[in-house]
């Protein structure tokens, strides 16, 4: 899967570059449009930790909502 890095730059970027294995573990259970506490159990991971890893994933990728990273890493 590739997407356009933040910064725009000219070429794409692999999201296995812009995020660690965890974090594209939460983002891909996020969009499926669970609640914190499903992701955390499906991870093994506490709420605190998911919210931590999504503010991350947000920040990384220039999104700020679910919708915003479904679109993004469906596309």
């Amino acid at each position: 899967l590739f997407i356009e890095a933040p910064d725009a730059s000219s070429s794409p970027t692999p999201i296995e570059e812009l995020l660690s294995p965890r974090q594209q573990q939460v983002a891909r259970a996020a969009i499926r449009r669970g609640p914190l506490g499903a992701i955390a159990r499906e991870l093994g991971i506490s709420i605190d930790a998911v919210r931590i890893h999504l503010r991350e994933v947000y920040r990384r990728l220039g999104v700020s909502s679910r919708i915003e990273l479904a679109q993004l890493l469906r596309t």
